[in-house]
């Protein structure tokens, strides 16, 4: 359910974007002016129309198949390559020139891997709650265990497992963090020696 309220929220936010930019009466997006070269570093011609864009609207474009990326990252669950395969008008290279561009686009993608990390724990969840085809019925018409399909699932927990550690290491991983609170900070003593009696 929390998983549900989070991916409305992000997809409000994309549509909010998508609305400002396709506004009439407003005027294209601007980025600031930090780093010029790699921000427009697109085609700026048109593939579907053969029409020649301005730099504002390549831009603008160029942004709005940046988060049509995140919300194949969200939604599918699918890795980065596959969603900018299946985005036409961005390549890698310009998805991550986007994402080191600004903090916001960069605290955006963080955000859609998150989510993309709780869909894919979601989905796997789901697996391994799935016992149907732990058993079969042999030749003979016994009820016999399916080592086969126990094993694979096995193997697909773990490889999961160790891509959602990766993807999200504070909330997946398996390191311990020791830290004190506000009333009762952590305290470090330092042994200069020992007094034998």
């Amino acid at each position: 359910m929390l998983y549900k309220i989070k991916l409305i929220n992000f997809v409000k936010t994309i549509n909010i974007y998508k609305m400002e930019t396709e506004n009439e009466n407003l005027e294209p997006q601007k980025l600031p002016n930090k780093k010029p070269k790699q921000i427009r570093s697109h085609v700026k011609e048109n593939v579907l129309t053969g029409q020649v864009m301005t730099k504002e609207q390549a831009t603008t474009e160029l942004i709005q198949n940046f988060y049509n990326v995140l919300n194949k990252l969200v939604i599918k669950g699918i890795g980065i390559t596959k969603a900018i395969k299946q985005t036409e008008g961005i390549t890698i290279a310009q998805f991550y020139n986007i994402v080191d561009f600004d903090s916001q686009f960069r605290e955006h993608y963080t955000r859609a891997n998150e989510l993309r990390a709780e869909l894919i724990n979601d989905k796997l969840t789901k697996r391994i709650n799935d016992d149907s085809q732990d058993f079969y019925i042999n030749d003979k018409g016994n009820l016999v265990p399916n080592a086969v399909r126990v094993q694979r699932d096995r193997l697909i927990y773990d490889a999961t497992k160790f891509q959602l550690e990766r993807m999200n290491p504070k909330k997946y991983g398996q390191s311990t963090t020791i830290k004190g609170d506000a009333n009762n900070p952590l305290q470090v003593v330092n042994i200069t020696g020992m007094i034998i009696e």
